[in-house]
């Protein structure tokens, strides 16, 4: 297994040699050891971040680092045994004095104070600028020590005080390094987990993207995902959050892909989960198949089928058998706008306006063979079917639909 490799950045120069001496010592984790205080210190940090697991530092430093590293930040925290020894040097000293310090440094004080009974004042600071701000309050109220971390025991003295830091010893940074141990294990057991579960995702022959109900990614397997499906994706987030399921299909330069969705909860939270499957155009990529439910299809096939002028009334492209009795021939009584049409099959060419386009339509259809209809183009397809329910007739069932463009 590879060596974890920290970062110690030391505040003041007692903490570095304190950590060199550590470093000497400890032969299952690779230390790199820089100096540095607050802004120093996270600028040493962010030049030396490569190929490290964890930062280990002290007070203000380590919450500076905090906000600008994603990697562990294990704060160095003062022992009781720290905090006590410079309280008792601060009291053999004879003049007033308080504890200023970054939250790392004065709640273990509150706490010692609270046990042994101490009545010392405790102030907070997150700032450079509140630590000068809370010395200078302290000092017209005659307080002449300050006991704290570096920035206040410095700021102490540009006020005209004592300023007494208070040392982490040798057990509190074995304690830090070993916490960030413990992190660094238990993270890169999680990273596995999930380097097993994206690389499972990824091996499955379909796609898959995860997003939050803001229409944030959270997960995906096509990296980039293509932005005209990501934006599909995104629109019909809400759609699978209120329905559960969601199935479009959208066509991709030679490829036609599927999308499912479906509503995922995990961990108090609500996500959308779309599947893609995709599968080569089978039309080359010049053309498109489009896919509609019996009632949508029908209606839209039918219409573009019947869709003529009366000057250029539907010419017959197969033959039929002679209709049965019932029905009326074709003959010169009928208007040449009416055909009729065996419901076997219908096949017929539609012509647009534009002469460089040309559509072909094809409907299949699959009734009784004793079923024969009438169709007058010059009122389409509405004609058709108040004639279809006029006669009580079997409309025909529609089994497929398929709509072919050409350029």
């Amino acid at each position: 297994m590879k060596k974890l490799r920290f970062l110690c950045i030391a505040p003041y120069e007692g903490m570095y040699h304190l950590m060199t001496n550590i470093a000497a010592q400890r032969g299952d984790v690779e230390l790199v050891i820089q100096s540095g205080n607050l802004d120093d210190g996270l600028k040493t940090a962010l030049d030396n971040r490569r190929g490290i697991d964890a930062v280990i530092s002290r007070g203000g430093t380590a919450d500076a680092l905090r906000g600008h590293m994603d990697i562990p930040i294990c704060d160095i925290v003062p022992s009781a045994y720290d905090i006590l020894r410079t309280i008792r040097l601060a009291q053999g000293m004879g003049d007033d004095f308080a504890i200023v310090g970054y939250p790392s440094i004065t709640h273990p004080a509150e706490k010692l104070c609270e046990i042994m009974q101490f009545s010392i004042p405790t102030v907070t600071i997150r700032s450079p600028q509140e630590c000068r701000e809370k010395l200078a309050a302290l000092r017209d109220k005659g307080t002449r020590i300050i006991v704290g971390d570096m920035i206040s025991a410095t700021c102490a003295q540009e006020y005209g005080m004592h300023g007494l830091l208070i040392v982490s010893g040798m057990e509190s940074i074995e304690s830090a390094i070993n916490t960030a141990k413990d992190i660094c294990l238990r993270y890169q057991t999680l990273d596995r987990r999930a380097s097993l579960l994206r690389d499972l995702l990824v091996s499955d022959e379909r796609d898959c993207a995860v997003y939050s109900p803001d229409g944030r990614e959270v997960f995906a397997t096509l990296d980039p995902v293509p932005p005209e499906l990501a934006d599909a994706m995104r629109q019909h987030v809400s759609h699978v959050l209120a329905r559960s399921s969601v199935k479009l299909s959208r066509r991709l330069g030679n490829e036609m892909s599927t999308v499912r969705g479906r509503l995922l909860a995990s961990g108090g939270e609500e996500f959308a989960v779309f599947t893609i499957s995709r599968a080569a155009s089978l039309l080359g990529g010049r053309q498109a198949i489009r896919y509609c439910d019996l009632s949508s299809g029908a209606d839209s096939a039918l219409s573009t089928l019947f869709r003529y002028r009366s000057k250029r009334p539907v010419r017959k492209r197969f033959k039929t058998r002679p209709p049965r009795s019932g029905c009326a021939p074709y003959a010169s009584s009928t208007p040449r706008s009416t055909r009729l049409y065996s419901s076997r099959a219908i096949t017929a060419p539609a012509r647009t306006a534009s002469r460089s386009t040309s559509t072909a339509a094809a409907v299949c259809a699959t009734v009784r063979s004793s079923s024969w209809i009438s169709v007058d183009s010059r009122k389409g397809i509405g004609s058709f079917c108040s004639r279809m329910t006029a006669r009580r007739s079997p409309i025909p069932a529609l089994r497929s639909i398929s709509a072919i463009s050409t350029p």
